[in-house]
């Protein structure tokens, strides 16, 4: 009696990071679910804390503990130290990739997306004698992909920012990040039978071998090449076009807020992984405000712990889907914010004008491709002060000229969506296959 086919599979994996890495991967695999529907099982791989966020078509397969991630966000005075975080992602190297060969021996051909911080993806790709097994990479941010010519740090250009822009920085950056990682990422791989340790984890090393998805575009960065590896340059992710009872009652508070005069209204949102200088950032933005008596403003955080008390001319929502506030009307002056890639892609699709902060990871790099198109005043975080904020803003509220919309505003169920074009991508690669 013949053997049955195993099925296609394809594995999402975002196990790390915060709501901003792990929430675009997971529309990507939800978007993948609606595009192979009946010729491939899709798999979510990430921290327990986002297994309510997977589409119900989408199998959930869990990394970690949720105590263990939701610990490590609240714990702001070990965060100071970046080897805590680094520690943690290292910690479930392992169990990370035991999860990727049970799921894998379970299915057929299996094509991984993984996320750049997933190294355990990038161990098993690299050891793994299997025919069957594909991995790519999802790079959401171009500090990642290095061009020739880089010379600002994906990691660590805060504390470099004696070298200046200059390939010492780049050198000095990628030293520091292998003395965090380079001794258990070493071991790990040993217990896999490499024999040969990696050096400059995050220069080429971390992209995994068949490919790299460049979620973003061209007009804010042309993807650099890859080596040997293919680049397929999409577009910064959509957000997902639904929205719950707590965003569309945010919404309307929001709009409550706004239009109760005519004084123009600024958003502030930090980083969603509520980073340690969370808290200057927002004890910076009520200084601001209260110098600012004609203007507005918006805190957005899920910590209100972080926020002191506020003045009258500014409120705390916990969350407000920022991807919906321009079709809902809502008229916004300036968005502040770390450069984050979520936020960037946001502002530059509703045309917002921007004032961004970078305090640490990709943010000045981001930051430095902002400032050169034009869409932002750029403060670095270890110079942020009442003084400078207001001055960028009122910069901003005398612009005239708002930042162009350079990119069209589509939700990730879209079929024209980024998502929906890697899920192509894929589903004519599985197609080679049968």
């Amino acid at each position: 009696m013949r053997a049955r086919r195993k099925r296609f599979q394809v594995i999402v994996s975002a196990c790390y990071g915060s709501r901003g890495d792990v929430m675009p991967c997971l529309t990507i695999a939800a978007a993948l679910a609606r595009r192979l529907e009946g010729q491939a099982t899709v798999v979510a791989m990430a921290n327990p804390v986002f297994e309510n966020a997977v589409a119900a078509n989408v199998r959930f397969i869990g990394v970690g503990s949720r105590d263990e991630y939701e610990c490590v966000q609240r714990d702001h005075a070990s965060r100071r130290d970046a080897r805590v975080v680094v520690r943690y992602w290292l910690d479930h190297l392992e169990t990370h990739a035991e999860r990727i060969l049970e799921a894998r021996a379970d299915a057929g051909r299996t094509i991984v997306l993984a996320h750049t911080l997933d190294l355990a993806v990038r161990c098993v790709d690299e050891r793994a004698n299997d025919e069957c097994l594909t991995c790519y990479s999802l790079v959401l941010s171009p500090a990642l992909l290095r061009t020739p010519n880089q010379t600002i740090p994906p990691f660590a250009g805060e504390r470099l920012r004696c070298f200046g822009r200059s390939r010492w920085a780049m050198r000095a950056a990628d030293c520091l990040v292998d003395i965090a990682f380079a001794p258990q990422l070493n071991a790990f791989r040993a217990s896999l039978g490499s024999t040969k340790p990696v050096k400059r984890v995050f220069d080429e090393w971390f992209l995994c071998k068949a490919g790299v998805f460049a979620m973003y575009p061209e007009y804010f960065e042309r993807a650099a090449d890859a080596g040997s590896r293919k680049v397929f340059q999409i577009d910064f992710p959509q957000e997902g076009g639904d929205v719950n009872v707590t965003g569309l009652n945010a919404i309307r508070v929001a709009r409550e807020f706004i239009d109760r005069d005519d004084a123009p209204t600024v958003v502030f949102v930090s980083a969603s992984g509520n980073p340690p200088f969370a808290s200057q950032f927002f004890a910076t933005a009520v200084k601001a405000m209260r110098r600012l008596a004609g203007a507005k403003a918006i805190l957005l955080t899920r910590h209100r712990d972080r926020i002191g008390e506020l003045p009258e001319n500014a409120i705390h929502i916990d969350f407000l889907p920022l991807h919906l506030c321009r079709d809902a009307g809502l008229k916004i002056a300036a968005l502040v914010h770390h450069g984050t890639i979520g936020c960037s892609a946001t502002a530059l699709r509703s045309a917002w004008p921007q004032v961004v902060v970078p305090a640490a990871f990709d943010q000045p790099y981001n930051a430095a491709l902002l400032e050169a198109m034009g869409a932002a005043q750029i403060i670095h975080m270890t110079r942020l002060t009442r003084t400078r904020l207001v001055k960028a803003l009122k910069i901003v509220f005398k612009e005239e000229a708002r930042a162009p919309e350079t990119a069209p505003r589509r939700r990730a169920n879209d079929a024209s969506s980024p998502q929906a074009r890697v899920a192509e991508i894929i589903a004519k690669e599985l197609l080679q296959y049968g």
